[in-house]
């Protein structure tokens, strides 16, 4: 689920007493007010609390999950979850030994990537490498990069990473991002698609101008490119964000499609995988 399309009469915001902890009777009433089936209300009540001891016993900074599942037999599943750790906070250093080691395989892209998520603050960087070779996503948000990837599989659109880049990324911040995937991945790519659900805080125009430079100087050093361009995206200054994406695009000849914040990210996905086969079959026809 994209949180900020959820409108405001259905979203809580609940102050914790760190010192007090979190009790199941405050989680189900805040489900009550939202209308919760009471079915799963005590079901849901205790997970969101273990979810909470779990947060605060291993010193995490920020913890997140969308979505949740329950099954027609009222069990509850966290299906993505993302946390950020404080690793000066001595809960952290506890639970070290239980984390998992991180996969020692990783390409030279997801190398250079991960240095440079781990260079700055502002702004995120995560990729990984899928096995697909049609769709270069660059994604926003959490909780939409997945539910995008897993609707260019279901599609057919073989995404060949899945990404995030949102949390208000600074413009030097955003193109190196770019620049990085271009750099590695557009060669590979079929069809670029720029996709995430409307921002709150995130400055659309900063983002959009930095991957159209990007983009431009991408194609100064190697060459023009025939692929298509499927953007969607919303929040604080789209319009300029568009223009200046489309001045570029059409400085540099390549077919686009722009969705506003009134289509659903799905609706987008699913367009741009559907392009990707077509283009994909006519071009098998041609051969």
């Amino acid at each position: 689920m994209d949180v900020s399309r959820v409108s405001d009469d259905q979203k809580r915001t609940v102050p914790v007493d760190v010192f007090k902890g979190l009790n199941a009777y405050q989680v189900s009433a805040v489900l009550e007010q939202l209308g919760c089936e009471k079915s799963i209300n005590s079901m849901m009540s205790r997970v969101v609390v273990n979810f909470w001891d779990l947060f605060i016993s291993t010193g995490m900074q920020m913890a997140e999950i969308n979505p949740w599942r329950v099954t027609p037999e009222g069990k509850v599943f966290a299906c993505d979850f993302k946390g950020v750790f404080d690793e000066s906070n001595y809960r952290f250093k506890e639970v070290v030994d239980f984390l998992p080691e991180h996969p020692g395989e990783q390409s030279e892209f997801e190398e250079e990537m991960a240095e440079w998520s781990a260079s700055s603050h502002r702004g995120q960087a995560h990729v990984a490498e899928l096995s697909g070779d049609k769709i270069l996503p660059i994604l926003f948000g959490g909780g939409a990069s997945t539910i995008i990837t897993e609707t260019l599989l279901e599609y057919g659109g073989d995404p060949i990473l899945l990404s995030d880049f949102g949390g208000n990324p600074p413009y030097e911040r955003m193109y190196g991002t770019a620049e990085r995937c271009f750099r590695h991945k557009l060669s590979e790519a079929s069809l670029l698609l720029i996709l995430g659900g409307k921002a709150n805080n995130t400055l659309i125009d900063v983002t959009f101008q930095a991957i159209a430079d990007a983009l431009k100087d991408h194609v100064e050093r190697t060459g023009p490119l025939s692929i298509p361009v499927v953007i969607g995206r919303g929040g604080p200054r789209l319009v300029q964000g568009l223009v200046a994406m489309r001045r570029v695009l059409d400085e540099l000849k390549m077919p686009y499609v722009i969705f506003g914040p009134d289509t659903e990210i799905t609706r987008v996905a699913e367009y741009a995988a559907r392009i990707c086969q077509a283009s994909t079959n006519l071009q098998a026809q041609v051969k």
